[in-house]
């Protein structure tokens, strides 16, 4: 996400810290090929789409490159200023279904029918994403989907809420082999030009304003049973799906280790070598198990320079000092840092 001198911000002085300390740190780069595929066929300029993320044209040739949640965001606020189509989130959701043929795709298609599948959404959460807690809820004619933000989303928050609700949507049709499926839609935010566009692919009952993001589900449609039935094969998606939140716990658990002894040392002498010893294990070990994650060494670190950066701007720390404690051995390596976290090198953010 971006941070306080970004344009448009989301964040202030006063919330940057806490969201520093919770917020995953790292996806891969090939979450983000999708979306700009997407744009760039509809003629978005792949250079304003990047601007201000720190990410270069020839890092889209990486495969599996590491790439920070605030370039990521960044990423997603120039896409929605710039595409040309304002459903895209919608066109990226059904594609994501499409395309994606996960453990917990196959284990939703397994189900007897939708509500026993939406159960297994919220069950099995964390392996679907870390930025919503999703949660479900059956009343007496009808069951509550409901999509949170674990962090403060900002613009961003249409595009993730569409993609999600386009991402289930699209699935739950391929399961009960339906070409629509009716459902009430409660959005947070504001009405925008492209209702009539969503009302084409969701349906016309469409609220906005709302108090939460939630999909209400009638029991008619709890009640579709899923073409794809199988016991014995979500049995099995069962244990895999457990399986990987075991592991996904477990690398989670790491990586707050490794943050923990990032934070404890000196950021001049640090090194990965040093963080693997200091956990009983080999350098080549934890970049394995940080690579499961999405996330790297340098990302952490990097992460960590930049909270006592944002610290120092704070206290008003003079940079130099700052660079030179964190290990810069010159100063155009650390501008180029600082332009990749803040949007801006350091003698244009001080002048903001």
């Amino acid at each position: 996400m971006s941070l306080v001198r970004f344009t448009p911000s989301r964040f202030t002085a006063s919330n940057t810290s806490d969201y520093a300390n919770t917020r995953p740190l790292g996806i891969s780069i090939r979450k983000i090929k999708p979306l700009i595929k997407i744009l760039a066929a509809d003629g978005a300029s792949l250079t304003e789409l990047l601007a201000g993320t720190g990410l270069e044209l020839n890092d889209l040739a990486m495969f599996d490159m590491p790439i920070h949640y605030e370039q990521y965001f960044r990423l997603i606020e120039n896409a929605c200023a710039i595409a040309p189509d304002p459903t895209f989130a919608l066109r990226l959701g059904e594609q994501f279904y499409i395309n994606h043929d996960g453990i917990l795709a196959c284990r939703v298609m397994s189900c007897a029918n939708a509500a026993q599948a939406m159960r297994l959404l919220t069950d099995y959460q964390s392996l679907l994403t870390q930025l919503f807690t999703l949660s479900f809820e059956v009343c007496d004619s009808h069951a509550i989907f409901t999509v949170e933000p674990n962090y403060e989303l900002g613009n961003s928050l249409p595009f993730f809420i569409e993609y999600t609700f386009a991402s289930v949507y699209s699935l739950g049709k391929f399961c009960t082999n339906s070409s629509h499926i009716e459902m009430f839609y409660e959005f947070t935010y504001a009405a925008t030009p492209a209702c009539k566009q969503y009302a084409q692919f969701f349906g016309t009952h469409l609220l906005f304003g709302c108090p939460k993001n939630r999909v209400i589900i009638p029991k008619s449609v709890l009640a579709k049973p899923f073409i794809f039935e199988n016991q014995k094969t979500a049995t099995l998606h069962d244990l895999k799906c457990q399986d990987k939140i075991r592991q996904f716990s477990s690398d989670n658990q790491l990586i707050e280790q490794v943050k923990s002894l990032i934070s404890a040392s000196n950021l001049a002498e640090i090194s990965l070598a040093m963080i693997a010893d200091a956990l009983c294990m080999s350098a080549r070990t934890l970049r394995r198990h940080l690579k499961a994650q999405n996330i790297s060494y340098k990302t952490l670190l990097e992460a960590e320079r930049k909270n006592v950066v944002q610290k120092a701007l704070n206290q008003n720390t003079p940079l130099k000092i700052v660079a030179e404690q964190l290990g810069y051995k010159d100063a155009s390596s650390f501008s180029r840092a600082f332009k990749q976290w803040f949007g801006v090198p350091p003698h244009l953010f001080k002048e903001k």
